[in-house]
């Protein structure tokens, strides 16, 4: 008999995502994912508050999904909310509106977990990956930073970076130039060994980033994950998105128009993760946070 179908939620700061399948006790047996980029964050860095307009987005975008799972015969789910959920100040207020009209509880995970969860995502779905590896998921609100001995959830998000620092369009060389030494400043006060062996890098910025370099139309995880994105090739990218108007970035074959505004601080922090660690390039992740989420919840109850 088949193991009963569970679902993951992944409420982050630029996205909502959820992930259909059953445990095996290694990669998930994927039934269905859904991807909705509602920018929870939205203005929550200067103001401490959720944008009405994001609310409404958000939840009308986890209203669909939370459908889809019943109709799928869904059996069991978690939700895991993060660092946009623990910044805002009402944030008890959208999980009341989550709980109350959606029927979804979710847990606001601290920076600690949310590191696991990357550690549990690498560990069970990506190959090859050893003990020295460093780990680096991109989010909206924050990153974390996974290495052997420890772990760290930084403010590097990429909503976060873009309110900041982002105020021209195209942002051109000057803004790229600011976003390195944000990210280098901040990624060198870690304490990482010296000797790390790879960087493993999920979100979707690490996704669309090889989807740009494959030169692929559409999304296709068969050839995205564990694709090897060179340290130059990030580089040469960043500048071309750097020199360009979010139009004209949202208007290459492979981008996610919803996602173009951002891209170019998702680029300098996974440069400045590879540079931080000593290595010629990236493992691409294309099963991040929500399959920590789900292995973390479902896999070790198995």
């Amino acid at each position: 008999m088949s193991a009963a179908l569970c679902a993951a939620f992944d409420l982050g700061s630029n996205s909502v995502k959820v992930l259909i399948g059953r445990p095996t006790g290694g990669p998930v047996d994927i039934v269905e994912q859904r991807v909705a980029v509602t920018r929870l964050s939205q203005g929550v860095d200067a103001s401490g508050r959720l944008h009405p307009d994001a609310v409404a987005r958000t939840l009308e975008a986890l209203r669909a999904m939370v459908a889809r799972c019943s109709e799928l015969g869904v059996d069991r789910l978690t939700a895991v909310g993060t660092a946009v959920l623990r910044d805002a100040q009402d944030a008890p207020d959208f999980l009341d509106a989550c709980r109350d009209l959606l029927g979804l509880e979710v847990e606001v995970v601290d920076g600690a977990t949310e590191a696991e969860i990357v550690r549990l995502a690498a560990r069970y779905e990506v190959e090859d990956v050893d003990d020295d590896a460093m780990l680096v998921d991109i989010g909206g609100g924050s990153t974390e930073v996974v290495w052997n001995g420890g772990a760290e959830s930084t403010e590097l998000g990429v909503v976060r970076l873009t309110e900041r620092h982002v105020q021209a369009d195209p942002p051109g060389a000057e803004t790229l130039d600011t976003l390195r030494r944000v990210v280098a400043r901040r990624l060198d006060a870690l304490p990482v060994p010296p000797d790390v062996s790879a960087v493993v890098g999920s979100s979707a910025s690490c996704s669309l980033l090889a989807r740009i370099s494959l030169k692929l139309a559409v999304h296709d995880p068969q050839r995205i994950h564990g694709h090897h994105l060179s340290l130059r090739e990030i580089g040469r990218i960043a500048g071309i998105l750097a020199g360009q108007t979010e139009a004209e970035r949202a208007a290459w074959p492979g981008i996610d128009a919803r996602r173009a505004d951002v891209l170019l601080a998702g680029a300098a922090v996974l440069e400045g993760a590879a540079r931080r660690a000593g290595v010629e390039g990236v493992i691409v992740s294309d099963r991040g946070t929500r399959f920590g989420v789900f292995h973390r919840a479902f896999t070790a109850s198995r």
